[in-house]
């Protein structure tokens, strides 16, 4: 089955005075009908600007540098504005990661639905209303008549991403792309949203791409993973797979910095920062990796394939194998093992409020 939207080296900078800095440098991923690809890592990693420049969206002081995006055999990287603003909306679908910015305060509900579809279907009168409805509906909306007759911020914050959502399947479109749909929300409602995405994509057979820096949620709903560091793919192949057995150092560093429920384990935080440019002659993730040795400052390495569906980025894929969690559990901390206890310690506390009369200690 041929991609629906079809990906392959690209390559982004941004100015920054005389210079262009590479941000992002091949990367190459496809999108598939019903299924959902996840792009994962911390913020600033190129996770967005992958997409958004996949999609032919001018991210400002942004330059593209090379490759290639075919959708329905056009290439968006080569398409003036005004043809890719007829398929962004209808097409191509976008969800930002906080509705409460992506929707209107000024505008109630039903004209933020309908906008999309008399601009790209030409609906009108009865038709558009009970279209307003259906979707409202789809994504478990209550009252939906009424509904549309009100304003975002009468809604709570898992309403106004389940809106947006809404608006974003407006139109049937063949690629959605999920930008950290459920950042803000209480761990119940983002497993509500999760779901309902879920199902929206199997039962539409949408192609998606979902973007976020929580691994475990992208496990729960992607088909296939990318991990994404410092703005190149470090580890790519099945969701399950990844999340289960990391073969990168940064993959089981994500993994182990999440909490989890069904595991009695302190997380681990990774140290130091992300790269701000793409590295040159060097592994990009040598200074925070707990397996450097000299050759990563020497050899930039590039995308192994381990398997049918596994790519690896690291010198190291081969002797490392699987890489094993650095998570303790809490059990042994309290026990008092000397291996862990350092975790905890703390020495000589001070703590002060500013009052009235000048600092207080407590």
């Amino acid at each position: 089955m041929s991609p629906v939207l079809d990906v392959e080296g690209l390559t982004v900078g941004f100015r920054n005075r005389d210079e262009v800095v590479t941000v992002v440098r091949d990367v190459d991923f496809t999108l598939q009908e019903g299924r959902i690809l996840g792009l994962a890592g911390e913020s600033g990693c190129g996770k967005s600007t992958s997409v958004l420049s996949a999609i032919g969206y001018p991210i400002p002081n942004s330059v593209r540098l090379g490759g290639r995006s075919i959708f329905r055999g056009t290439d968006l990287l080569q398409s003036p504005i005004p043809k890719l603003r007829k398929i962004w909306g209808r097409d191509i679908s976008y969800v930002a990661q906080d509705a409460t910015q992506a929707l209107s305060p000024l505008m109630k509900i039903a004209a933020q639905l309908s906008e999309p579809l008399r601009l790209h279907l030409g609906m009108r009168g009865d038709d558009l209303h009970r279209r307003s409805v259906e979707l409202l509906e789809n994504v478990g909306i209550p009252e939906p008549e009424h509904a549309l007759h009100r304003y975002p911020h009468q809604f709570s914050g898992g309403q106004q991403q389940r809106i947006a959502l809404a608006i974003a399947m407006a139109c049937q479109p063949k690629v959605l792309v999920l930008d950290e749909p459920t950042t803000g929300l209480d761990v119940t409602t983002q497993a509500q949203i999760v779901r309902l995405i879920a199902r929206l994509i199997r039962d539409s057979g949408i192609a998606a791409v979902a973007i976020s820096h929580d691994l475990a949620l992208l496990a729960t709903i992607c088909d296939e993973i990318a991990i994404m560091y410092g703005g190149e793919v470090a580890e790519r192949g099945s969701a399950a797979d990844i999340y289960a057995h990391p073969r990168h150092p940064y993959s089981a560093a994500l993994i182990d910095a999440v909490p989890r429920v069904d595991e009695d384990a302190l997380v681990v935080g990774i140290p130091g920062m992300p790269p701000q440019r793409v590295a040159e002659g060097k592994c990009a993730f040598h200074d925070r990796c707990r397996f450097v040795e000299a050759r990563c400052v020497e050899v930039h390495p590039v995308l192994v394939a381990v398997s049918a569906d596994r790519s690896v980025r690291c010198l190291r894929t081969a002797e490392l194998g699987v890489i094993s969690s650095q998570r303790v559990s809490s059990l042994a901390v309290k026990a008092g093992s000397s291996e862990t206890a350092s975790l905890l310690q703390v020495k000589d506390l001070r703590c002060s409020y500013r009052g009235r009369h000048g600092l207080v200690a407590v």
